[in-house]
């Protein structure tokens, strides 16, 4: 049961879980259960739960690469973003993690020397002052 309703083995088996289903009775420790009619804040809330757990053995970089495959430079502003939109202090557990801390662990340890490398992805000329009031405005929520 705690699987179907929380599957933490990997950021695509959390999305994968039942995020309607309420079970009364068992209790399954420190998962995030389905506390919201809405079942994308369910939703963020496992996913934010999981970096949340990774961040504390700084391992979300290692992770993310495991996960998102050889392309995962692609998904660095998507992962950013999703950082910032899952933190929901109303589906904070104890020993949540504040966004700015996986943004931290994230933008030190995960493909950022990659993208200052990869020219043809990403040039200077590109890389406009639109581009860093986005980045900026993801860090800052």
């Amino acid at each position: 049961l705690r699987d179907a309703i929380f599957d933490s083995s990997s950021l695509n088996s959390a999305v994968d879980s039942n995020h309607t289903c309420q079970i009364i009775g068992p209790d399954f420790g420190d998962i995030p259960a389905n506390i919201s009619d809405i079942p994308g804040s369910n939703r963020k809330a496992k996913i934010y739960s999981i970096m949340c757990s990774r961040n504390r053995d700084g391992s979300n970089a290692h992770y993310l690469d495991l996960e998102l495959g050889d392309d995962s430079l692609k998904f660095v502003p998507n992962v950013l973003e999703c950082i910032d939109r899952c933190a929901d202090p109303e589906h904070y557990l104890d020993g949540t993690v504040p966004p700015l801390s996986i943004l931290y662990e994230v933008l030190r340890s995960w493909k950022i020397p990659s993208i200052y490398e990869a020219h043809t992805i990403l040039t200077t000329a590109s890389f406009t002052e639109q581009h860093i009031g986005a980045v900026v405005r993801v860090c800052i929520n």
